[in-house]
């Protein structure tokens, strides 16, 4: 999904209305005088309508946040896929998104389908692969051009990723083509 997910803000009007509503169906529930489930249906709807008509209706200048925060954060996956070799941070790239490390973190996750460390890593190792493939380049040379500091490392989330290493996946590869 490309699409945040917000949480929904209300009016203090609406926050009121709803606060009645609850303590309407809640007095209902206790009381269970006859028909009372009528009135709880009737409440729930009125709930559910009052919060429905509050999340869709915009602010000034909504739509364009919304947009901007969705533009950021694609903004700040491109970076990652830029800047993969270099040391990236969490926070610096949650910065770049304009939120807060743990917000862009939870927005990630849910955006992407898994933590920001083990993106970074994922590209890391495609970006290998095609340079195993297409260069003559060595392995440790490889490694470091990836952004991964060290080679046991390196060839460990290589394996993990690929089920073979480096070294094995540049043989293979030869031997296919």
């Amino acid at each position: 999904s490309t699409q945040f997910f917000p949480k929904i803000q209300i009016s203090a009007q609406s926050q009121d209305v709803v606060e009645q509503l609850i303590s309407s169906m809640k007095r209902e529930n206790e009381k269970k005088e006859s028909g009372y489930h009528y009135l709880i249906k009737a409440d729930l709807i009125r709930l559910l309508v009052t919060i429905f008509r509050e999340s869709t209706r915009e602010g000034p200048g909504a739509k364009a946040k919304d947009t901007t925060g969705r533009k950021l954060f694609h903004e700040a996956v491109q970076y990652i896929e830029q800047h993969y070799a270099d040391n990236l941070q969490l926070e610096e790239v949650a910065q770049r998104a304009a939120m807060s490390p743990t917000y862009f973190s939870y927005m990630f996750k849910i955006l992407k389908g898994q933590p920001f460390v083990q993106y970074v890593n994922d590209v890391r190792i495609r970006k290998a692969i095609d340079l195993l493939r297409l260069t003559e380049m060595s392995v440790l040379q490889i490694c470091l051009e990836t952004g991964f500091n060290n080679a046991s490392h390196f060839n460990r989330m290589f394996k993990k990723a690929t089920g073979m290493t480096p070294l094995k996946y540049r043989q293979q590869s030869e031997t296919s083509s």
